[in-house]
C-alpha cells in the first residue's frame, strides 16, 4: 500500500512540475499564415496592405512585439487585421488594452466621417491567447472566428 501512495505522489509531483514549467505558450501560430488565411477567406470592402513594424507600432502604440502581421485599409474603411506575437502572455495583456484603445479611437474617427463603419468597429474581433493578440475589423466577424478556432486550439 505504501508503494502505491509513493507512485501516486510521484505522478502528482510530475504533473505539477509539467503544469508550472510550461512556458505559457501552449500554442504556436504562424501569424503570417493566419493573416493570409483571413485575407483569402474573408470578404473585405477595401484592399488591405501589409504594414511595416514601425507603422504597426505607431498605429497600436505597441512596440514590444516579437513579430507582427498588420494589414490596413486605404482609410476609406475601418477594416484591418492586426496580429502580434509577444514574449509572454503578460506583454500580450498590456497590448490588449492598447488594441481596445485603438478601436475606441477609430470609433471616434469614423462616427461622423463614415458612420456605416461603426457596425464593423462595434463588432471588432479582438482575441488574446497566451502570447498572441489578434484584431480583425470586418463585416464578417463570425467567419473570422471560425478561422481563428483552427489556430487557437
Amino acid at each position: 500500500m505504501k508503494k502505491i501512495w509513493i507512485v501516486i505522489l510521484i505522478i502528482v509531483v510530475i504533473g505539477v512540475i509539467v503544469v508550472f514549467t510550461n512556458d505559457n505558450k501552449g500554442i504556436t501560430i504562424d501569424i503570417n499564415e493566419l493573416s493570409k488565411d483571413i485575407i483569402e477567406n474573408i470578404e473585405f470592402e477595401d484592399e488591405l496592405n501589409k504594414t511595416d513594424n514601425e507603422t504597426a507600432s505607431k498605429l497600436y502604440d505597441i512596440n514590444n512585439f516579437t513579430s507582427q502581421s498588420v494589414y490596413m485599409s486605404s482609410g476609406a474603411t475601418s477594416e484591418e487585421i492586426a496580429i502580434f506575437e509577444f514574449e509572454d502572455k503578460e506583454a500580450c495583456k498590456v497590448a490588449l488594452e492598447k488594441a481596445n484603445k485603438r478601436i475606441e479611437e477609430q470609433k471616434q474617427n469614423f462616427k461622423d466621417y463614415m458612420p456605416k463603419e461603426m457596425k464593423k468597429l462595434e463588432n471588432a474581433m479582438i482575441k488574446n491567447k497566451n502570447q498572441y493578440l489578434i484584431v480583425c475589423i470586418t463585416n464578417h466577424p463570425e467567419e473570422v472566428g471560425k478561422i481563428l478556432s483552427k489556430y487557437l486550439r
